[in-house]
């Protein structure tokens, strides 16, 4: 309970133009990631709901819904995101490394862009393309 006092007692210190930036941010995100759902075939509306949230976005990049488990281990969590949204990049044809550091700092933007844009178009996950891409690396240098 005493959480939620905290949270509520931070949010009403806050400055009206805070409280505006912080909305403005939320909307954001939300726009852009209902339409990167809705390109790749997913209901836009699950966004909403919090951990269904996470199981489309790892559907979206062809993870296992079990994965959502690694969203919720302490410092591990940062790593496996910024992962995930570098696998929505490639999911959508961007493979370079600025692309890949853009969507890991301006993240609401950057998919806010993927999910707005006509040329971007969805080619589909990637994470099962990626462990045969390892797999096939093995297979080669145990034959050279």
């Amino acid at each position: 309970m005493e959480f939620f006092e905290t949270a509520i007692d931070f949010i009403s210190d806050m400055s009206m133009g805070a409280k505006l930036v912080i909305l403005l941010l939320f909307f954001v995100g939300s726009v852009g990631q209902w339409k990167l759902y809705d390109k790749a075939g997913q209901n836009g509306w699950t966004i909403f709901v919090p951990v269904l949230n996470l199981i489309v976005l790892n559907r979206v990049v062809g993870r296992p819904a079990s994965h959502v488990w690694y969203y919720f281990i302490p410092v591990f969590n940062i790593f496996f995101t910024a992962k995930v949204f570098i696998e929505v990049c490639q999911s959508f044809g961007k493979r370079s490394i600025i692309d890949y550091v853009l969507v890991i700092l301006l993240n609401g933007f950057y998919i806010l862009n993927l999910g707005l844009s006509y040329d971007e178009t969805y080619k589909g996950p990637v994470y099962k393309e990626n462990e045969n891409k390892d797999d096939a690396t093995i297979g080669n240098a145990e034959f050279a």
